[in-house]
Parts: C-alpha cells; sequence; structure tokens
C-alpha cells in the first residue's frame, strides 16, 4: 500500500520527510513530536547521507505511535 499522507519535519540543516497511510495518523501530535525528534537528532548526528540518517534517527526516536493494526488480545 502506498502511503498517501505524511509530514515534513526540519531541525537545522535536517529535513526528514515521515509518511502515514492516512492523514488522521499524520495530523497526530504524537506522530508530528517524533518526526520533530528523528529530524532533532539527524541534525545533532550532522549525518550526510540517508545512511547516517536512519542510524541517527533509530538510535534516539522511540515512537510509541501504534499502528491501527495492532490489536490487543484480553483474556
Amino acid at each position: 500500500m502506498e502511503t498517501a499522507a505524511g509530514l515534513v519535519a526540519t531541525a537545522g540543516g535536517a529535513l526528514v520527510e515521515l509518511k502515514s497511510e492516512t492523514d488522521f495518523v499524520a495530523k497526530n501530535e504524537e506522530f508530528i513530536n517524533v518526526a520533530q525528534k528523528i529530524a532533532d537528532a539527524v541534525d545533532a548526528a550532522k549525518a550526510g547521507d540517508t545512511e547516517a540518517a536512519t542510524g541517527a534517527a533509530c538510535s534516539t526516536a522511540r515512537p510509541s505511535v501504534r499502528s491501527s493494526r495492532t490489536r490487543h488480545h484480553h483474556r
């Protein structure tokens, strides 16, 4: 499935595009905050390429945004 929504976050020289399947998710405050944390991490790491940016983002941002497909089973 192709993503149809998302946002762009900036910090210093970093420009990060984070996509989602719906605009409902993209407008969620927690999603916006995660995108900004990723941009901040990429800027702080002075990442010069996609691989370095991905590494900085993965080591810093631990999103707690849950997929709408996640189901909780109660026993």
